[in-house]
């Protein structure tokens, strides 16, 4: 037997270390090395040398090569974090590893494990659209809740704080002044969004606090909703004096934040509010605004009838239908111009080519007419112009996930709201882009699933703290309108007359 003790590192750091060796099988060490490991076999005991320097005793392995007589013994050293003095070479072998001895935080595996968890799925994400015939599009638009915005819906708790936007039918450029109502609602929707994609606002989480007291933690995203009204009269200026046409009739119309909807309006005529009238329990009015409303029966409703749409004339229709109820008693009538009040002025606000189509039709000054669109590049048929409409929602939704896990599958399908059947929209930048004329969407209502997921931070903060951060939140109205009452006049219509 050969009398050659194999040759180890330097133990000079170790605490104990045997003194003597005796014959050892022969033993190939290259496979242990290439796992980080230096093995030294001898007799006696077996210590394990770690970074912290400690050592302790390993019992002898009963692997049988190892033995070749009973009185042999074998022991391991088990170089787990080689010292800074070993030679080169063992330190380039033993550093290639992990050094076992110092595992990593929990945080940093939690770190590591999602960098990886993220690769698998884009690998797997290349994968699907390399095979797929329809392969999803990369969606890089960055859906980001700035800690500066608002967390919820502003504070609205009586009439005085919600703000009033004025809209002048007899205003001379008539087009510029439907212009400055869409682009100032959408712009009060952008200082009060939680986040924006491609500078769309999404609309507003609610506030707890905009519930009648005591306050309820547990509805504040069914009855928290902020709101803003828009008041529609008729003035010109004739030989330098404000004339005030139809005995300073005045309507006011009342939309919901959340969704965008029309829910309520109420007329001034003969210096007296009127109540407001409402077509939905489903999104209710404000509480301050429930004493003696009125809840208009077939008045509404998901556009089961279609409304015409022309120039000026559609909202002078408006005007005069609201400001004569309920002396005049036409249900039908009145849910004509209801629906077409929610087309001008909701959904002209949440989709892209109804902005456009009904400035073109105010600029040719159409008769009413049916709701299509001709534009070049966004030409649409009756049928799906109601189906786009109702399918508005279920849009949002699709831009909010796909910018949320980073692609957009189109559907291969023409299928859309109700069954009714809608083109595909094949690319992501033909739902939502970020040029104010180009893509579907002009407004994305909020999904809490995605906004606020179950049981995130978020959602606590909003159960835990919403009450005290909710009554903080401002509303920011609309700075650059002016109210009629400087320039006109004042008069005796101030907003303390206003039903409550």
């Amino acid at each position: 037997m050969d009398k050659t003790a194999i040759p180890s590192p330097s133990l000079s750091h170790t605490h104990r270390l045997a003194d003597w060796l005796r014959p050892a099988p022969a033993l190939s060490l290259s496979p242990l090395r290439t796992f980080g490991f230096s093995l030294s076999i001898g007799t006696g005991f077996a210590e394990a040398v770690c970074s912290s320097r400690k050592s302790f005793p390993i019992p002898p392995p009963r692997h049988p090569t190892l033995h070749s007589t009973p009185t042999h013994t074998t022991s391991f050293l088990l170089l787990l974090h080689p010292p800074h003095h070993l030679p080169l070479p063992h330190q380039e072998t033993l550093c290639r590893r992990r050094c076992l001895c110092r595992p990593r935080s929990m945080s940093d595996r939690r770190r590591k494990g999602k960098e990886k968890a993220v690769q698998r799925q884009g690998k797997d994400r290349a994968l699907k659209r390399a095979t797929d015939p329809h392969p999803p599009e990369e969606v890089t638009a960055q859906l980001v809740f700035e800690p500066h915005r608002p967390f919820c819906a502003p504070l609205q708790q009586r009439p005085g704080d919600i703000p009033i936007l004025h809209f002048n039918l007899g205003a001379p450029q008539f087009l510029d002044e439907y212009i400055r109502i869409i682009t100032s609602t959408l712009t009060r929707a952008r200082n009060i969004a939680p986040a924006l994609l491609l500078n769309k606002p999404i609309t507003p989480m609610g506030n707890p606090c905009n519930n009648p007291k005591p306050y309820s933690k547990e509805h504040w995203k069914n009855l928290g909703n902020s709101h803003y009204i828009i008041e529609t009269r008729y003035t010109q200026v004739v030989n330098g004096k404000v004339v005030k046409y139809y005995d300073g009739l005045k309507v006011r119309i009342l939309f919901c934040d959340y969704n965008g909807y029309q829910i309520a309006f109420s007329r001034y005529l003969n210096k007296k509010w009127s109540v407001w009238y409402y077509c939905s329990e489903h999104f209710p009015i404000p509480f301050f605004l429930r004493q003696g409303a009125i809840k208009l029966e077939g008045v509404g409703g998901d556009y089961t009838h279609r409304p015409r749409i022309g120039g000026w004339q559609t909202f002078h229709s408006i005007f005069m239908e609201f400001g004569h109820y309920p002396e005049k008693q036409s249900i039908d009538d009145l849910n004509e111009q209801f629906l077409a009040s929610a087309v001008v002025l909701c959904e002209a606000r949440r989709i892209v080519w109804i902005f456009q189509e009904v400035k073109e039709r105010i600029r040719l000054d159409e008769a009413p007419r049916h709701l299509d669109c001709k534009l070049p590049g966004k030409e649409r048929t009756v049928d799906v112009v109601w189906t786009e409409i109702g399918d508005w929602g279920s849009d949002c939704g699709v831009a909010l996930e796909a910018a949320r896990v980073g692609e957009y599958k189109a559907t291969t399908e023409e299928r859309g709201y109700a069954g009714r059947r809608r083109p595909v929209v094949k690319k992501f930048s033909d739902l939502i882009a970020a040029d104010e004329d180009s893509g579907h969407l002009c407004l994305l209502m909020r999904d809490e699933s995605i906004a606020v997921p179950k049981g995130g931070w978020l959602e606590t903060k909003l159960i835990n703290d919403g009450l005290d951060l909710g009554a903080k939140v401002a509303d920011p109205g609309f700075p650059d309108d002016v109210d009629p009452k400087l320039t006109e006049g004042t008069d005796s219509d101030s907003d303390d007359d206003m039903p409550e």
